[in-house]
């Protein structure tokens, strides 16, 4: 595993210590099972082209905000649906679409939430 411990422990109350991990390959995700392990961060970058999109996505619909209910095998169709069909949103929808798979792989699970907000202020901006 090529995760990297980040400097912020804590201290569970039955004694273990447990620290953040991070990586820029997909499979630190997996280190959330680890006993000392309290955060698993993928750190990816997104294409520029890709980025460059979702910049003009959030510009032009600053109210977006949708709920999803997915599965791997119903994402990429309920993603193309909800986000529309462009050869740019066909990259968007792609790429969310992995990482509802991967998050089904992930917890064993057949069905996930997916929420979408475009934010204009921090969600959390104590807690994260």
């Amino acid at each position: 595993m090529c995760s990297a411990a980040l400097n912020h422990e804590t201290v569970s109350q039955d004694g273990k210590v447990r620290i953040p991990v991070a990586a820029d390959e997909a499979d630190v995700l997996a280190d959330i099972y680890r006993d000392d392990c309290n955060l698993a961060i993928w750190r990816r970058t997104l294409s520029p082209a890709l980025q460059e999109y979702v910049e003009a996505f959030l510009q032009n619909n600053v109210k977006f905000q949708v709920s999803l209910s997915l599965s791997p095998q119903s994402a990429l169709t309920g993603l193309r649906k909800t986000l529309g069909n462009s050869a740019e949103t066909a990259s968007l929808a792609g790429d969310i679409a992995e990482l509802v798979d991967m998050y089904c792989y992930l917890f064993d699970t057949k069905l996930v939430g997916l929420r979408l907000t475009a934010l204009q202020k921090p969600m959390c901006p104590r807690f994260h």
